[in-house]
């Protein structure tokens, strides 16, 4: 119910969350301090306005920095040999980003 009041219509709630949860599975730490599972971190940071999206898709920190999440992840994944099968799959989301 919080994150409905962020202005995000459930369905990009969703979308955000999961791209969080990949994020924290990849490394990333969490904005908020909290013991909850990963998805519940995800959601309280998008109900406390922490994560937003821009236009075209992408994950933003709210941290002053206006960080792309996204694209860092993407270069991350590129710089890896070992990650080929990954690297797909986040060139597949990204196309999915370019489509909304």
């Amino acid at each position: 119910e919080d994150c409905l009041k962020t202005g995000y219509n459930k369905f990009m709630i969703v979308h955000l969350a999961v791209k969080r949860v990949s994020q924290f599975r990849k490394g990333k730490e969490p904005l908020l301090t909290t013991t909850n599972k990963e998805i519940v971190t995800a959601l309280r940071e998008i109900a406390a306005g922490k994560i937003k999206i821009r236009e075209n898709g992408n994950l933003l920190e709210d941290n002053g920095a206006e960080k792309d999440l996204i694209r860092d992840d993407l270069v991350q994944e590129s710089e890896s040999p070992d990650m080929h099968d990954d690297t797909e799959v986040s060139r597949s989301e990204e196309s999915l980003d370019n489509m909304e």
